[in-house]
């Protein structure tokens, strides 16, 4: 089980509102290979929603680092009247060790203290065991306090015609994708490169430029367009927070101004 849970860190944790526990399991198209998390059908026959494993794993860990990244706010949380202030300054130096552990070792940290994830329709919900964190804080377990401490993160599904991705809601009403698309990043790395040498004189034109490519003077033009994007936009995508709208295919048409 150690070595299931470090592979698939959600393992055992997440259940939906009717109850249904969610498994790891995936799937090949071509040469690559698609993680995600499903759970049986209903007894209405009704299907589970299936939900891909590396965005869910990775909205999870950057709620719970926001959690853990105060550590003040993690010990405030667990808080007991009879707590010394001895204590509490020794909790919070506990605290700071789970404020940014780095790759797996985040999950072996993490997983104890989980008492278990629900998958809603429009958020997903944390629920940290209030007993488990005051142990792993060093601090004495008291009886009659909450059990668990929830945490919230808001987002919903969206369907591509490809595949199922898991966006943000923001205070805009634009959603967006919390995760780098990298075929978005390479197509604008592409462009502002060929941009770039035809500006400085490093070839002479577009048509050089697709001969060298091998590719039509059509195509060379319309990636040259779809890269011309406003700087916040490019960093947006950089950082993973386009809109999850946001395509390769939509770009090679003509964008529309906003």
């Amino acid at each position: 089980m150690p070595k299931a849970q470090a592979k698939h860190p959600l393992l055992g944790l997440m259940t939906d509102e009717e109850g249904r526990c969610y498994q790891p399991g995936h799937t090949t198209k071509g040469h690559r290979r698609y993680r995600y998390y499903v759970a049986k059908s209903s007894e209405a026959g009704v299907p589970a929603t299936r939900y891909p494993a590396d965005e869910l794993e990775l909205h999870l860990s950057q709620r719970l680092q926001t959690f853990f990244n105060r550590p003040k706010a993690v010990v405030d949380a667990v808080l007991a009247q009879d707590d010394s202030a001895t204590a509490l300054q020794s909790a919070l130096r506990q605290a700071t060790a789970l404020e940014a552990p780095n790759g797996e070792s985040r999950w072996e940290a993490w997983r104890p203290l989980i008492a278990g994830i629900t998958l809603g329709s429009d958020a997903l919900s944390i629920r940290i065991d209030w007993h488990a964190l005051r142990r792993a804080l060093g601090l004495p377990v008291t009886e009659g306090a909450e059990p668990t401490i929830d945490l919230v993160q808001l987002m919903r599904l969206h369907r591509t015609a490809h595949e199922i991705r898991l966006v943000i809601p923001t205070e805009t009403d634009a959603d967006e994708a919390g995760q780098r698309n990298e075929s978005l990043i390479r197509f604008l790395a592409r462009g502002r490169r060929w941009y770039r040498q035809i500006t400085s004189g490093e070839v002479p034109s577009i048509q050089a430029i697709a001969k060298a490519e091998n590719v039509t003077e059509r195509y060379i033009a319309r990636v040259l367009r779809g890269s011309l994007l406003a700087p916040d936009l490019m960093q947006r995508i950089l950082e993973g927070r386009q809109p999850v709208g946001l395509t390769v295919r939509q770009l090679l048409d003509p964008p529309p101004m906003d």
